[in-house]
């Protein structure tokens, strides 16, 4: 049942929420316009509609990417407003607790967590997809760019080779780290490790190259200084296009792609770090709404300036440790799981405990 306070404080906290979203929006949408400026103007399409339709695919970006620090400043300065009224301290008299006041966040928090996930699944890939293919090809005369690099690249030829590039300089036709299988069914029957690899046409040559074949027990292993081979309708070209970063695939995405990863024994923790922050990073709103109503519930008189202050803080402390948790795990330092969850861990700790601490 929802009581008039619960209604109150939703209204509160809505009124900031709408307010800052629509301001962060804008920040952004004009810092990007400044970047890209040169960009429109240059395209042979150019048109305010093409512009329209590049911000519109960038927006579930951009709301995805800030949402906690929008449900921060929201929380903290709606439930500050009411401490600074002593409307906290009324409501409180009457009988009601700070647990009570902040309970519609908490619910509002669960509800946003839960729908970041859906918008992250189903929204925000599909329209950076769409943004990144304008931004490098519509743009460009409608001519598809080819970039210079490509890294962690997994693709199947046309006779059923898997192959896994670390790295590949498209200029330089040189190659780091390439793992090559070969099945029979779903048996692996081959495989090939090379150091380096560089394209001569028509084939690839290999370098520093370890062969095993699995066809005999036991299994035959032999090193080999170089080698040719071919893969079906692979070439530089072919290689470079159509690369895909973790923000453009969703969670089952990611999931099928580390699994065909791990079918080859290649590496895998930078895409389980991105493949498990889907999840972790919406329920950081969830956490920091929380927070920030209990910091903002202190009774300490304070203006805006300083709940900007606060919110600045929690935000920097909040990203700089999920980012260097993050690098940890692509490293391999730390697990993949711990790596997406531990600035959540962190938060939410010291959220319990600040929520342990408050009085009726």
């Amino acid at each position: 049942m929802i009581s008039r306070i619960d209604i109150y404080v939703l209204k509160k906290f809505l009124f900031v929420f709408l307010l800052v979203l629509a301001s962060i929006l804008m920040i952004f949408i004009v810092i990007d316009f400044v970047e890209n400026v040169n960009k429109f103007l240059e395209s042979p399409n150019y048109s305010l509609g093409l512009i329209s339709r590049y911000y519109l695919y960038y927006v579930p970006h951009i709301i995805y990417l800030v949402m906690p620090v929008i449900v921060l400043i929201a929380s903290l300065f709606s439930i500050m407003s009411m401490s600074r009224y002593n409307e906290l301290v009324a409501l409180q008299s009457s009988g009601v607790s700070l647990y009570r006041i902040i309970l519609p966040l908490i619910i509002l928090g669960i509800f946003l967590s839960i729908g970041m996930i859906g918008f992250g699944e189903f929204v925000v890939p599909e329209a950076n997809q769409n943004r990144l293919e304008m931004l490098e090809y519509e743009m460009r005369s409608g001519n598809k760019k080819i970039s210079q690099r490509v890294s962690r690249k997994f693709f199947q030829d046309s006779e059923g080779k898997k192959i896994y590039v670390s790295e590949y300089d498209f200029f330089r036709n040189k190659g780091k780290n390439i793992f090559i299988q070969e099945f029979d069914g779903s048996r692996m029957i081959k495989r090939l490790d090379a150091q380096y690899f560089l394209w001569d046409n028509p084939d690839w040559k290999l370098i520093n190259v370890s062969f095993r074949d699995f066809r005999t027990t036991p299994y035959t292993y032999k090193k080999i200084d170089t080698m040719t081979v071919s893969f079906s309708g692979i070439n530089p070209t072919e290689l470079l296009k159509e690369k895909r970063k973790p923000e453009e695939m969703n969670y089952f995405e990611l999931n099928v792609f580390i699994e065909q990863l791990k079918r080859m024994g290649t590496k895998t923790t930078f895409w389980e770090v991105a493949r498990n922050s889907k999840i972790s990073y919406p329920f950081a709103n969830l956490i920091i709404i929380v927070f920030g109503a209990l910091l903002a519930a202190n009774k300490r008189r304070s203006g805006p300036a300083l709940g900007f202050m606060i919110a600045l803080t929690i935000i920097f402390a909040y990203y700089f440790i999920f980012k260097f948790a993050e690098i940890f795990g692509q490293n391999g330092e730390i697990p993949p799981l711990l790596a997406s969850w531990i600035a959540n861990i962190v938060f939410g700790v010291a959220g319990v405990i600040a929520l342990s601490k408050v009085r009726q």
